[in-house]
């Protein structure tokens, strides 16, 4: 969005929190403010959307020549959707912002409650099996995203929330 307004571009952006929740193009000077203050406003309305589900509407939106991020933590992104997004890479700049919790790379010792927003079950990362494979499935994960975005030749960032990533952010959009 800073890099569209400073060029006096157009900005289109999508926000998806388990549903599509916003989605909105124009002038980017105008869309910035909106665009803020729905990142720091909280989601009350959730659902089960994937991520692919929203690919139909980005092939209709997305201008070519358009720069375009997706921020997400990316836990249903799956091979096949990596296809969708070198065809779109053709003729954008795609680039992943993975945006993570460093809770999801290491599990801490407990029982902890966990929710899809629908139900809860309580977590017990005691049990060594479970710990290894829930750490297991982000290696995997992980490994997935990188290997694609080499391979369609996609722009990528991991970003722990642990760490100043706003400004990590910034730095990968101005190319240092």
């Amino acid at each position: 969005a800073y890099l569209a307004e400073n060029k006096n571009d157009s900005l289109f952006y999508q926000i998806l929190a388990d549903k599509v929740y916003s989605c909105l193009s124009g002038s980017a000077k105008e869309l910035i403010p909106n665009l803020l203050n729905q990142l720091t406003g909280t989601f009350s309305s959730f659902s089960d959307v994937s991520f692919r589900s929203v690919f139909p509407f980005m092939s209709q939106n997305i201008r070519s020549g358009a720069l375009v991020f997706l921020i997400s933590d990316f836990h249903d992104l799956q091979q096949q959707d990596f296809e969708f997004l070198s065809h779109l890479a053709q003729k954008n700049t795609i680039s992943l912002i993975h945006l993570y919790d460093e809770m999801e790379t290491k599990m801490p010792e407990g029982v902890f409650p966990c929710s899809n927003r629908k139900q809860t079950v309580l977590m017990n990362t005691q049990n060594k099996s479970f710990k290894e494979k829930f750490q297991n499935s982000w290696v995997q994960q992980t490994q997935l995203i990188r290997q694609n975005v080499q391979k369609f030749g996609l722009g990528y960032l991991s970003l722990s929330t642990d760490s100043p990533y706003i400004q990590q952010f910034k730095s990968f959009c101005m190319g240092e």
